[in-house]
């Protein structure tokens, strides 16, 4: 008992050390002088910036983790990788037809994005690797160096991803579902590259339109 309240405190620790990441580089780059270039470059180098330290951090981290309980790589077949690949394709399709569906349903405008901005780019091809290295990872990792329930630090980094993406209640859900499926093909494989591929597509999915 005492291990899953530790794995918790250090679920929360990690979460909290991603948010600060973002906060520290956004208030530092404010306070450069010369760093206020027009706001679509100045977004994207931040936020760029910002995903980079990210990962080198908690990639390092999950490094560490694995180096002192090593992860459990498991040999998967043609038609297991098949199905894999089917999954992280339609994972993401099937749950932003849904996610519209369901906004649609209670009244939420919906409006193809025309209007992308360079950030949003950073959004698609790092935030993966930041938050799949973070979440899945780092987090997930957590559980076998304890010796915890997985199963349990599977759905507390689902939570943990879903609650930073408040922007609505549909989204939380959504999020945390598909935070729930990434975890178990990770857990499952022992590899991150599904959960990373299948989340750059449902990025950008995401940003061609809500």
């Amino acid at each position: 008992m005492k291990e899953n309240y530790i794995a918790l405190v250090e679920t929360f620790i990690i979460t909290a050390v991603y948010l600060f990441i973002g906060l520290l580089v956004e208030l530092i780059w404010n306070l450069i002088p010369g760093a206020r270039l027009e706001y679509e470059i100045g977004n994207f180098l931040c936020s760029a910036i910002s995903e980079a330290i990210r990962i080198a951090v908690f990639a390092v981290l999950l490094c560490a983790l694995q180096k002192e309980k090593p992860n459990e790589k498991r040999h998967i077949g043609i038609k297991k990788q098949s199905m894999l690949m089917f999954l992280i394709i339609i994972i993401p399709i099937a749950f932003m037809i849904v996610y519209r569906t369901v906004r649609i349903h209670f009244g939420y405008e919906y409006d193809v994005n025309s209007d992308l901005e360079l950030g949003d780019w950073v959004m698609v091809f790092l935030t993966p690797f930041a938050e799949e290295i973070t979440f899945r990872g780092c987090m997930i990792s957590l559980a076998r160096k304890r010796g915890i329930n997985k199963k349990m630090m599977i759905v507390v980094s689902a939570i943990a991803w879903a609650v930073l993406h408040p922007y609505n209640i549909i989204m939380v859900v959504s999020i945390f579902i598909v935070g729930l499926l990434y975890g178990i093909i990770y857990s499952k494989t022992g590899s991150l590259k599904y959960g990373i591929v299948s989340h750059v597509i449902y990025n950008l999915i995401s940003i061609l339109g809500y």
